[in-house]
């Protein structure tokens, strides 16, 4: 797995990308209501995320339409977000 962690917007989806996986279903109900506590804020920081993500979708886009010379990059890294 390719992680690009340069930018803080990588890091940030780094973090709950690690933080998802380490959510494990349980029966204790303590252990479920914490689940559901982090999911919640997982959730909301992923909706918050939408928006920055737009932006930088409308930015590569800007830069592939003005033939930025590193547009192969460009791409990658518009690729890569958007699959998180």
């Amino acid at each position: 797995m390719m992680v690009m962690i340069e930018h803080p917007m990588y890091a940030c989806m780094y973090v709950q990308e690690k933080l998802l996986h380490t959510m494990v279903a349980t029966e204790d109900v303590e252990e479920v209501e914490i689940l559901k506590a982090r999911f919640e804020t997982f959730d909301d920081e992923m909706r918050a995320n939408a928006d920055k993500v737009e932006v930088v979708n409308q930015l590569s886009r800007q830069l592939l339409q003005n033939e930025h010379p590193n547009a192969e990059e460009v791409i990658q890294r518009e690729d890569h977000l958007n699959k998180k």
